[in-house]
């Protein structure tokens, strides 16, 4: 266990082992500071994407409630350019969006694995 690998160089006299001091508090440390620096780009993209979803379901909830002034005015074929285009901005939102969450997942994996090789 962490507790041994700490005490046991004590103990007995041995060389301490430095990896344990860095696996405990810095490698925790690290991984805040790094999600902290994200922090700001990951909620920029959630809130860009949940405007864009708004933005996308009122679209389609006023051309439902529309439905028949649309029909009536021929104006059909505008209503599913918008929707055309909202349906691809929402899209490219939420692509993004899950990128950065998913960058945002391996980080963390990612620099446990540095750790480790390094260690090794």
């Amino acid at each position: 266990s962490v507790c041994f690998q700490m005490v046991a160089p004590l103990l007995f006299g041995q060389k301490n082992a430095s990896w344990v001091l860095w696996t405990v508090v810095l490698l925790p440390l690290a991984i805040m500071g790094l999600m902290a620096a994200r922090l700001r780009s990951t909620q920029a993209h959630l809130q860009t994407c949940a405007f864009e979803h708004n933005r996308l379901v009122k679209d389609f909830s006023d051309t439902v409630t529309n439905y028949h002034l649309i029909a009536d005015y021929g104006k059909a074929i505008e209503r599913l350019d918008t929707h055309q285009d909202r349906v691809a901005t929402y899209s490219t939102a939420d692509r993004l969006t899950a990128t950065v969450l998913m960058n945002n997942q391996y980080l963390i994996s990612w620099l446990t694995k540095i750790v480790v090789a390094g260690y090794t």
